[in-house]
């Protein structure tokens, strides 16, 4: 009915806004990211690029990607109807030989199946974020948990898998090691998240953070009320198989903040919910 779809379309607008707005905050915290707006098309596809995938591509600039946007390689979050999806998508089109080379010979020690579609794009790898209708808040969140979880651990292999398909290899460092004793290079391809855990989890712990207490409802208002990220408290990377979730025990409540900073532990890995309450309490001792 016309009606369904007007409020269809004013859903998909605002996951689009919020999921853009996603990207811009990523960009600015961290440097290795990169977004412009003019990359988007619509709401629908929303691009950024990271120093990783720059690399995997080369430092090509020219105007005959199917994009038409002057670069090989993008995240794109596919926003649509059906669901949200992140993707690894490099243009077949006006790719140099050299590069092309230097991906097959990426995806010749990984088991990932590429797909193209009719634009020229091929697709590396996707995650399925959120199947079906979903809100804003939803989508943004399992973006974020994705990006830290998933996608920033299949940078780190995908970087070495760069350097071994240059020849460059040399002796893993200790984080190399424990890095692939977790196996991390074997990512599943689909981002499997339970929304009744989710909505169970906040009906035990609601809906503020449990490492600072915010609160995005009290700080900006009504209307953003709910706006929190459902953290593992064991990350799915690491997990190797299908498992049962216990929404009380295994997940809690974060702060995009907070969730950022508990997937940021230097040797790889996941601080413990205590340990970042820990160390939150004690640099604003210090602050005292």
């Amino acid at each position: 009915m016309p009606g369904e779809d007007m409020r269809q379309q004013l859903e998909l607008r605002l996951r689009g806004e919020l999921l853009r707005d996603w990207c811009r905050q990523l960009a600015l915290r961290d440097e290795s990211v990169d977004f412009d707006d003019g990359w988007c098309s619509g709401q629908r596809a929303i691009r950024f690029c990271t120093d990783t995938i720059d690399r995997l591509v080369g430092d090509w600039r020219g105007s005959g990607d199917c994009w038409g946007l002057g670069r090989l390689a993008f995240y794109e979050i596919e926003n649509g109807a059906d669901g949200v999806r992140l993707v690894l998508s490099v243009s077949r089109k006006g790719m140099p030989a050299e590069t092309a080379k230097r991906i097959r010979a990426v995806i010749s020690q990984v088991d990932w199946e590429p797909s193209v579609d009719e634009g020229g794009a091929c697709a590396l790898r996707s995650w399925e974020l959120i199947t079906g209708s979903s809100n804003a808040n939803e989508a943004v969140g399992a973006l974020d948990a994705a990006w830290n979880e998933l996608v920033i651990p299949f940078e780190r292999d995908l970087a070495s898998k760069m350097l071994h398909a240059a020849g460059e290899s040399e002796e893993p460092s200790n984080e190399e090691e424990l890095f692939e004793g977790a196996e991390l290079s074997v990512i599943s391809d689909r981002f499997e998240r339970n929304k009744k855990a989710r909505e169970l989890c906040l009906a035990a712990h609601g809906t503020t953070c449990v490492v600072c207490g915010f609160d995005s409802g009290k700080v900006y208002g009504p209307r953003f009320a709910g706006i929190i990220d459902v953290h593992h408290r064991v990350p799915l990377s690491e997990i190797r198989e299908d498992h049962v979730v216990d929404p009380v025990n295994d997940l809690v409540p974060l702060c995009p903040n907070c969730h950022r900073a508990i997937h940021s532990k230097p040797s790889g890995g996941a601080f413990s919910v205590e340990e970042l309450r820990a160390m939150l309490a004690s640099a604003t001792r210090e602050l005292e």
